[in-house]
């Protein structure tokens, strides 16, 4: 189904005031997962280093014995 050429503003919108920083859906939607997506490598990078960390504390101890 083909877009209209001009779509009408919502209802209390001004028609006059033009629009800036129109994006796609999958624009906002790539960039609002960005930040999660760095959090989360973050997150593994630390998990992975507190087990690295608690596997070579645990050898220590079992070798000590």
């Amino acid at each position: 189904m083909p877009l209209p050429a001009q779509v009408p503003p919502p209802p209390g919108a001004k028609a006059d005031v033009p629009l800036t920083r129109v994006r796609t859906l999958g624009d906002v939607y790539g960039r609002s997962l960005a930040a999660t997506s760095s959090a989360l490598v973050i997150l593994v990078v630390a998990a992975a280093m507190a087990l690295l960390l608690g596997i070579v504390g645990i050898y220590g101890v079992i070798a000590y014995a």
